[in-house]
């Protein structure tokens, strides 16, 4: 296995949970790698807007990416619990503001495509623009 940081671990995780195994490497030491670049955070939403991903690949896809994405990290929350890793995981709730990314207009649209695929959306105060 090579890569300490969260894909490699999980990767390696699953691995020996199979019954192999597992050594792995990393070529930078701990905590050296791109967690602490970006804060070690883990998030449900992935780099880019549903509608824009659905354009490019499509709503199936880009809706299914998205629900794999919230799995992904669930399922990282029960292993943790389940082994008993104590790292002070806190779950948050995800906060949109319009920006550069996003318009007003554009995210009221965001909110709309995400509750049409069944995911979920609170959009309390956006009104309509």
């Amino acid at each position: 296995m090579v890569g300490s940081g969260i894909s490699g671990a999980m990767a390696a995780d699953l691995l020996s949970e199979a019954g192999h195994d597992v050594l792995v490497l990393d070529r930078r030491g701990p905590s050296r790698g791109s967690t602490p670049a970006t804060t070690a955070l883990v998030q449900y939403e992935i780099d880019v807007p549903l509608r824009e991903l659905a354009g490019k690949i499509g709503s199936e896809k880009a809706t299914r990416a998205w629900r794999r994405a919230r799995l992904a990290v669930l399922n990282l929350k029960g292993r943790i619990e389940e082994l008993g890793i104590a790292c002070r995981m806190s779950p948050r709730q995800t906060l949109y503001l319009a920006g550069n990314q996003l318009s007003g207009s554009s995210l009221r649209a965001e909110a709309d495509e995400r509750a049409a695929a069944g995911l979920s959306v609170e959009s309390s105060g956006m009104g309509r623009s």
